[in-house]
């Protein structure tokens, strides 16, 4: 039987200084190749993604960073897939099924573990709250093409840098800690905002701002909000600290169904 399961979640740029019209003339749409990546931008956003192992990295269509290391095609943001009880990088482990390619207004990119296809869509899309098409949509299509049914779950970490601050601080809809936290569903916060500076910082700086619940997105069952420096070795099981952090991750868990 074929499975074909969805995941997803919105990564979505608020800009609180909206771009003239002449900016955005100078801001051409690019769709391009370079070396060892493939990038897709437009006026406001653009996403950078690995040709070999899917890492994908965000940032303005103008430079500044969103997640850390835009505009290389390197990332220190990765994805985890868990398939029955093991537990893969995303990228490593399998067969790469079809490079990094862009189509109409998305990248794909398709990985395989023996029956099981796992393809990374990185889409720009009109954003909920602004109406412009600032918005990275990222979502992973699973298909199984083998016979026996299969669960399959998903860790999503994501390496935030607002413009030249690898430390932004993160807070939720729920408000603004300082400290590492954690959400469980249905308890999930509807967004969460990385800072340039800090949540009380002028409007002329950057926010960045990733939508879990609404707009298309399917909600995680748990997200947390911390240090890079140890989520970026997180396999999928994690126990939080709740200790105050500097450079700044967030983790996302999508449970394995079959």
């Amino acid at each position: 039987m074929k499975r074909i399961t969805f995941f997803g979640i919105i990564f979505l740029l608020m800009l609180s200084v909206s771009l003239s019209a002449s900016d955005r003339k100078a801001l051409v749409a690019q769709r391009g190749w370079d070396t060892g990546k493939v990038t897709l931008s437009n006026d406001y956003i653009s996403v950078a993604v690995s040709n070999s192992d899917g890492r994908f990295t965000i940032g303005t269509a103008d430079g500044r960073r969103l997640l850390y290391g835009f505009p290389s095609e390197g990332s220190t943001s990765h994805t985890n897939v868990k398939i029955g009880e093991e537990v893969y990088r995303l990228g490593s482990g399998g067969t790469l099924t079809d490079e990094a390619h862009i189509d109409g207004d998305a990248v794909y990119f398709t990985y395989s573990y023996s029956d099981i296809d796992i393809t990374q869509v990185t889409q720009i899309t009109r954003g909920s709250t602004t109406g412009n098409d600032d918005t990275i949509w990222i979502r992973y299509i699973i298909h199984n093409g083998g016979s026996s049914s299969v669960s399959v779950g998903l860790l999503l970490e994501m390496d935030t840098m607002v413009s030249h601050n690898d430390a932004a601080p993160i807070s939720t809809s729920f408000g603004y800690a300082g400290v590492e936290q954690e959400f469980s569903y249905p308890d999930i916060p509807s967004y969460w905002q990385a800072f340039e500076e800090s949540p009380t910082q002028p409007d002329s700086l950057l926010v960045a701002q990733g939508t879990l619940v609404g707009s298309g997105a399917v909600v995680p069952d748990r997200f947390c909000l911390g240090p890079w420096g140890t989520y970026s070795g997180v396999e999928w099981d994690y126990e939080i600290s709740g200790n105050p952090y500097g450079d700044s991750a967030v983790l996302l868990w999508w449970y394995p169904v079959s």
